[in-house]
């Protein structure tokens, strides 16, 4: 079951942004230095206004990326290529300077003849760039340029999945006022709602709620927005895809719920949330396994009491027939064997094997859940498909303790 939240998002222009702290070219460095008097000195002398760096960052793209709009101005005057791109990235100076945020340096470049279209490798543009600054006047300035809201990346990140990502409201609010498409989803299926759930930016996703955005939206798992913030552990973000009607029973492909998912993440709150709404406790993913089977041997048994306490089926098996009791005898967890047994569990449930929980325990050695059965009642001369005993598993598996044990129990 894939989450959401594993993949992180990458940021998608800090591969944009130049990090050079020293470069081998003169006039770069005199860009990262702030030294306009070197930078101009060296062009005075014959140095390349584009620097020395072929096919790479020229110094105009260092300044708009920096913001030293003196030197954009003195570079442009002295020829640089406004439209230059660096050959790896694609990265151009308009690009650099709307993702840095600088207004004036952008404005500078576009009167000069940057192409505001440009965009890198990574079908990255202007407009996406503003975005990402939070800067809505460039973002405005992009779309006056024609530059289209909805276009996505090669990730399929639109503008609006961009400014979800930052959690930035204002930017949000823009590109929706803008008539931005709401449900556009990145590669993997992703709404921007469905990003903002799993992050629990609740005052991003009322907006986007409120303009119209589906809260049934599935991902290409069939991942609904609301089992994004169940696995994540954002009850806020839960309470309010529910209050807006998310349905709490649609299964993903593998045949999990909602509920499946906050049990499995240990997230108490939130399956304690969905129950009360009527979520289904007893639901059984493709695999075959039970919401209880699934959250045994977790350390704590928090859930399995509640899932048990809401009516959860203590008989329901794997496909290989391992019910509850069968599986927590072979971990070894004898609170969760009496909590089991004290409502209703059958002791000398076969899997499909013949295996009982007694025999299982015998097999694994688990001397206290051997104990436990055994003194609850479970009869110690069933035998499975191949006509062995718990004892006999007991010997064979050299358990000598477990085996001496039942041994005693024969006899008496």
């Amino acid at each position: 079951m894939r989450n959401r939240i594993m993949a992180i998002l990458m940021l998608v222009f800090m591969s944009i942004l130049p990090v050079a702290a020293k470069s081998d070219d003169p006039l770069v460095q005199a860009v990262l230095d702030e030294d306009i008097v070197t930078l101009k000195l060296l062009i005075e002398s014959g140095s390349p206004v584009d620097g020395y760096q072929k096919k790479g960052y020229t110094p105009l793209m260092y300044a708009s990326e920096h913001g030293e709009l003196e030197m954009v101005k003195y570079l442009l005057e002295k020829g640089a290529n406004v439209n230059a791109a660096d050959l790896k990235s694609g990265d151009t100076a308009i690009l650099l300077a709307c993702v840095s945020g600088n207004i004036e340096i952008v404005k500078l470049l576009l009167d000069k003849g940057a192409d505001i279209s440009a965009q890198d490798k990574k079908k990255q543009n202007a407009l996406m760039g503003a975005v990402y600054s939070g800067n809505t006047e460039i973002a405005q300035i992009c779309l006056d340029h024609k530059l289209n809201i909805n276009a996505g990346n090669d990730d399929g990140y639109t503008p609006l999945f961009i400014a979800v990502d930052k959690n930035n409201l204002k930017m949000v609010k823009f590109l929706i006022k803008k008539s931005t498409k709401l449900d556009i989803p990145e590669n993997e299926g992703l709404t921007p709602l469905m990003w903002a759930s799993d992050h629990g930016f609740i005052e991003v996703m009322k907006e986007l709620i409120n303009a119209g955005a589906d809260v049934n939206a599935v991902d290409l798992k069939e991942i609904s927005v609301l089992m994004g913030p169940c696995w994540t552990g954002k009850l806020d973000s839960v309470k309010l895809l529910y209050d807006k009607g998310a349905d709490i029973h649609v299964k993903d492909d593998e045949g999990g719920t909602a509920l499946v998912r906050a049990c499995i993440q240990g997230h108490y709150d939130i399956a304690e949330f969905l129950i009360k709404k009527g979520a289904d406790v007893n639901v059984v993913i493709n695999k075959g396994s039970s919401i209880l089977m699934m959250t045994l041997g977790k350390g704590k048994n928090d859930i399995p009491k509640l899932l048990i306490k809401n009516g959860a089926d203590l008989e329901i098996g794997d496909k290989n027939g391992v019910t509850p009791l069968i599986a927590s005898a072979y971990i070894g967890d004898v609170e969760m064997l009496n909590i089991l047994v004290e409502h209703g569990a059958k002791l000398d449930t076969k899997d499909k094997f013949g295996h009982t929980a007694l025999m299982i325990a015998a097999m694994a050695g688990k001397y206290s859940s051997v104990e436990f059965l055994v003194e609850k009642g479970a009869d110690i001369m069933l035998k499975d498909g191949k006509g062995k005993t718990a004892y006999d598993y007991a010997v064979t598996g050299k358990k000598k303790k477990v085996a001496a044990y039942l041994e005693e129990k024969m006899i008496k």
